[in-house]
């Protein structure tokens, strides 16, 4: 029988694959690690990313009812005003035509009153 038992070479090369192998998995595990970290300070930028856009949403809302609101008082006071000069016009009107009927009335008196002769 042969006795085959590794060299100490051999015994070299897998203590250093193993060696190298450790290694490897050490900085694997410390990648793993890093990452776990960085997800959980992205999922904490997330989290206020996330708390921010609500309150963004929020005062969006809060901006399109005051904003509704304004375009609904304006339309009204157009309409108010409006009725106002369309009534500020009739009273012109009114007075306008009351001016010419009293001046008609002025001059019809002024013309059937006797005049005094001139010196």
């Amino acid at each position: 029988m042969d006795d085959e038992r590794p060299t100490q070479a051999e015994l070299l090369d897998v203590w250093r694959d193993t060696a190298r192998a450790a290694e490897l998995a050490a900085r694997l595990a410390a990648l793993a690690s890093d990452a776990v970290e960085q997800a959980d300070h992205d999922l904490v930028a997330y989290e206020r990313i996330a708390t921010m856009a609500e309150q963004a949403s929020e005062a969006a809302q809060r901006a399109a009812t005051s904003a509704a609101d304004a375009a609904s008082e304006a339309r009204d006071r157009v309409a108010h005003t409006r009725d106002r000069r369309s009534n500020a016009n009739e009273t012109l009107a009114t007075a306008r035509v009351e001016e010419t009927q009293a001046r008609e009335r002025f001059d019809a008196t002024e013309d059937a009153m006797p005049r005094e002769p001139d010196d």
